[in-house]
């Protein structure tokens, strides 16, 4: 197959260090939000626009970009209280212990203006503990690129070549 170049959006913020501000804004968040489906809330409905996307393409092109889409994930990372149910049935969490395991995969460097799990290395967050929103977003650069794969022959679903735009000064 030939390799598929892609024009990704490209963020290269500063690392600053862990805000306990920050951690304490998003524990709020997090009980807010468990709050909420003790009342019923299970927040929107978010599907992939490529349910099928190869893995390697994804995490190449999130790599090359930097984390673009992160920098909306303030201190909430985009979970809301159908991620916060999910994820807590599924590795089998209570309240307690759901907030301290996503108060400390806050890193001890963050990055400025961006999500407070994204990392000097990108999301500090294993897939099973990021957001419906995080696991199912795709730029449209990636999203072109992830479809025209699925959409070639032979070796569709193989990791395709990915570029970052260059830095600017």
């Amino acid at each position: 197959m030939a390799a598929l170049p892609a024009d990704l959006p490209s963020f290269r913020g500063r690392l600053v260090p862990r805000d306990p501000a920050r951690v304490k804004a998003m524990v709020l968040h997090l009980r807010h939000e468990l709050h909420g489906a003790s009342k019923g809330d299970r927040g929107r409905v978010v599907r992939s626009t490529v349910p099928d996307a190869d893995p390697a393409t994804v995490a190449a092109a999130c790599t090359a970009c930097g984390g673009h889409c992160c920098r909306k994930g303030g201190n909430d990372g985009f979970l809301d209280t159908h991620d916060l149910v999910r994820i807590a049935a599924a590795l089998r969490l209570n309240r307690q212990k759901l907030e301290a395991a996503y108060a400390a995969a806050v890193a001890d460097a963050t990055h400025k203006d961006s999500c407070i799990f994204h990392g000097a290395r990108g999301c500090t967050l294993s897939r099973e503990m990021r957001s419906r929103v995080c696991n199912a977003y795709y730029c449209g650069p990636l999203e072109r690129l992830l479809k025209g794969a699925a959409q070639s022959s032979p070796g569709a679903g193989k990791p395709a070549s990915v570029r970052a735009p260059a830095r600017r000064a």
